[in-house]
């Protein structure tokens, strides 16, 4: 699986073991999704700057977001895959809406 699908469905599957509302995991994915822009997207792939700093900076802004969305973004900056986040969301959000 690539793209995003394992992530999403990692975290579809999470979510209903826990009885998590999917449709809050989708807001939390738009809210991180809405953040990446040209310059956010260049900050990320910057081999110059740290995984450290990388997630210092989505703790300060997520810190509000659901601890799974969150430890899945964590993994995809440890991975250095963090800028397939709008693949998950697009996956979990199409998946959504045939449910």
């Amino acid at each position: 699986m690539s793209n995003g699908i394992a992530y999403a469905k990692a975290l579809l599957d999470i979510s209903k073991e826990n009885n998590i509302d999917i449709n809050q995991i989708v807001l939390d994915l738009q809210h991180v999704n809405n953040y990446f822009d040209d310059e956010f997207i260049s900050f990320l792939k910057n081999p110059k700057v740290s995984k450290t700093n990388k997630k210092e900076v989505f703790e300060k802004a997520f810190s509000n977001i659901d601890k799974n969305v969150f430890a899945t973004l964590m993994i995809l900056i440890d991975n250095n895959k963090i800028v397939i986040i709008c693949f998950i969301f697009l996956n979990i959000n199409g998946n959504t809406a045939h449910s």
